[in-house]
């Protein structure tokens, strides 16, 4: 059994509610929620482990399977604007993992300044060290691979390149890397 629930915080730390769904058992047990954002997840940790009792969690709605928590849970968070609110933890649309709201109504010409905002910005050495290191014994899915495959299947193959059109890129490179030296 799924339920929606409502977390209050009756402290002076953090907004007072908290909408979640999960398990009935995990939230007779104590449960009160999972906050995954920078702005409030340590407080939210330190808050539950070190003054629990300002913590009370209520459920709102019972449901047979996990999706339709979720979607309660989300229909709850935008009838609330939760995730704009103040008075409210939830810095995201719940959807079985977090992520952005609004991400997906990016269009074309917001995506453009993005990409032409990061072009020509080279990563630092230490972060490209951190991502290396967050690489460090992940394995794909067999899942995962499957779409890889599949995705360079379907890939177009660049087309064969003349011996003379390999010639005048040679010798443009050629060209530029005289230049460059010159300089």
């Amino acid at each position: 059994m799924y339920v929606t629930y409502l977390t209050t915080y009756s402290g002076d730390k953090l907004p007072p509610f908290y909408i979640g769904s999960s398990t009935k058992e995990r939230v007779e047990n104590g449960y009160h929620g999972s906050v995954r954002s920078q702005k409030y997840r340590a407080l939210w940790e330190s808050e539950l482990e070190n003054n629990p009792q300002l913590f009370t969690t209520v459920i709102l709605s019972e449901h047979k399977t996990r999706n339709e928590s979720l979607d309660a849970e989300v229909a709850l968070q935008k009838l609330h604007d939760a995730v704009k609110s103040p008075l409210y933890i939830n810095m995201a649309y719940a959807r079985g993992g977090f992520f952005n709201p609004g991400t997906e109504a990016y269009t074309p010409e917001v995506r453009a300044k993005m990409r032409a905002a990061k072009l020509g910005k080279k990563q630092t050495p230490e972060h490209a060290a951190k991502a290396a290191a967050g690489r460090i014994g992940r394995k794909n899915t067999p899942e995962q691979k499957e779409r890889m495959r599949q995705a360079a299947l379907t890939r177009k193959k660049a087309p064969p390149v003349s011996e003379e059109t390999r010639q005048k890129q040679s010798e443009s490179a050629r060209k530029a890397w005289q230049s460059r030296k010159e300089k």
